[in-house]
């Protein structure tokens, strides 16, 4: 199979993916059918083939790892060699990999299981594995080249078994700082990822952002992102080669009536027009008990949602990175250089102004360079036919002129105004 980008250019539409809320096809139809479909084998079962004794809560039925299984050396050695029932959890993810790609052999289908720190977390409890890492780290070590062993022999079997990615769940990682994200699981998922050809997708819950960096540096094609995370941010720093895949909010899509679920998706959709390297996901598992009008809410509004050719985004690409860098080269020469169309002037000027705004309102941009920004996207405007056309940045829509970028540049009308 292709790569990720290369499936996805085989549509002229923006893919739809969630987590979960899987829709009867035969009775609601193939439109909502998702176009990528992923197995994961759970942390409690991938425990259990290491012999560990689990229990269940009677209230909820829900299975847990009993805590305090593991207490010397002895019981870590039986870890590493208990090859019987390792050999024959992968056997039965193979056998549910090969049913799924049956079942869908025109879409891009991906083997996947829970991630190194998650499994070691389950092993020994959530709160435990974290306290570890600062006073036993050799030990928490210890336990995920383990964990990190097992799982690249899944993805090894998966991948050998047809499938087009490996997807690794990794919720219990966004606990550590960025610092001991890297330490304690991004290392191990590079190494994981290092071992395949197919491309690797993250997922991981919560608020990543401080951790965009070390998730790049594992070497995943594609980052599955929860809703707190603001993607439009993250288009702007993640390289155009990874996907971004999210990030509607499974609590809102259980929750809320079709119309605040129509406004979310529509949203997110504005927000990524300029950006090819984007699926449409719920930033988590979508709840069983989800009405089924929400679900094709998501595909309703993205399938049929207006989306830029793979040229088209490059091209604004090409042009936000030269205008928010401040290249040596003169912007007018860049935009004659690439014969960019108005069109994709207007759209790197609307990424580049949401960027540096945002920035400047995080203090994380100085003056001179906020100005010089401003300066060179006042050049393009007064040099090229493109004055009045409609922008969209932060939250609400303007005409691209002096008096709306002046606007801008003060911190009127944006989220608040900046201090000098």
């Amino acid at each position: 199979m292709h790569s990720l980008l290369e499936y996805m250019s085989g549509f002229d539409r923006r893919l739809v993916a969630p987590i979960g809320g899987q829709l009867d096809t035969e009775k609601h139809g193939a439109f909502f059918e998702p176009d990528i479909k992923f197995m994961c084998r759970n942390d409690i079962e991938m425990c259990k083939c290491f012999g560990f004794r689990t229990e269940v809560l009677e209230e909820n039925n829900l299975e847990f790892i009993v805590e305090g299984q593991i207490n010397d050396e002895n019981v870590i050695s039986k870890l590493k060699n208990n090859d019987i029932e390792k050999k024959a959890f992968i056997e039965e993810t193979v056998e549910e990999l090969k049913e799924l790609k049956a079942r869908n052999p025109h879409l891009y289908v991906g083997g996947g299981c829970f991630g190194p720190f998650t499994l070691v977390g389950t092993m020994l409890g959530v709160e435990n594995v974290c306290m570890s890492c600062i006073k036993s780290p050799a030990y928490v070590e210890e336990l995920l080249h383990i964990a990190k062993s097992f799982i690249m022999d899944i993805a090894k079997a998966c991948q050998e078994n047809g499938a087009d990615f490996f997807w690794i769940a990794e919720p219990t990682a966004v606990l550590l700082s960025p610092a001991m994200y890297k330490r304690f699981s991004g290392n191990y998922i590079k190494e994981i990822y290092s071992c395949i050809s197919i491309p690797g997708f993250l997922h991981v819950c919560g608020d990543t952002t401080p951790h965009t960096k070390e998730l790049v540096n594992t070497g995943a094609k594609c980052l599955s992102l929860d809703s707190v995370v603001d993607f439009r941010d993250m288009a702007h720093i993640v390289p155009s080669d990874i996907v971004l895949m999210g990030n509607v909010s499974p609590i809102n899509m259980k929750l809320l009536d079709q119309e605040k679920i129509v406004e979310e998706v529509a949203s997110l959709n504005r927000d990524m027009k300029n950006y090819y390297n984007f699926v449409m996901s719920s930033g988590c598992l979508i709840p069983e008990e989800t009405a089924e009008e929400n679900i094709k809410a998501l595909f309703r509004n993205t399938k049929d949602s207006v989306v830029q050719d793979i040229n088209t985004c490059r091209n604004i690409n090409l042009l936000f990175n030269h205008l928010i860098s401040h290249g040596d080269k003169d912007s007018l020469e860049c935009i004659h250089e690439h014969n960019l169309t108005s069109k994709e002037v207007v759209a790197a000027i609307e990424e580049s102004l949401t960027y540096i705004v945002r920035k400047r309102q995080d203090g994380k941009l100085d003056s001179k360079q906020y100005t010089l920004i401003f300066e060179e996207i006042e050049k393009i405007i007064s040099r090229l036919d493109i004055r009045e056309q409609e922008i969209y940045v932060d939250g609400g829509y303007r005409k691209l002129n002096s008096e709306s970028l002046e606007m801008l540049q003060k911190g009127d009308g944006c989220y608040g105004e900046f201090s000098s």
